[in-house]
């Protein structure tokens, strides 16, 4: 068993929760983390496909909270990412 060193309250504290976080990132096909890394921390992540649906890269945008309106973390901040993940894997093919 692996130990995992708690970062901040939000890092996830076993590998079953890791797995869980991962499952459901990819199913979503984005990641939003808050906190999980360093307290009042943001990041918002998605995938960058080739032409075959594989996953190549990721964008991400992250800073501090006080860098954020933390209202539209869910909202504008997530379409935009998500919209340049898209126009990025159009461009692979």
């Amino acid at each position: 068993t692996t130990a995992f060193e708690a970062l901040t309250a939000q890092t996830p504290d076993s590998m079953q929760a890791l797995l869980k976080t991962v499952e459901t990132a990819a199913g979503q096909g984005f990641v939003i983390s808050r906190g999980v890394m360093e307290a009042a921390g943001s990041s918002i992540s998605a995938p960058i496909r080739n032409r075959r649906g594989e996953i190549v890269a990721a964008i991400d945008i992250s800073g501090p909270d006080s860098a954020f309106d933390l209202d539209e973390i869910d909202g504008r901040y997530l379409k935009a990412v998500c919209a340049a993940a898209k126009r990025i894997s159009e461009r692979l093919g």
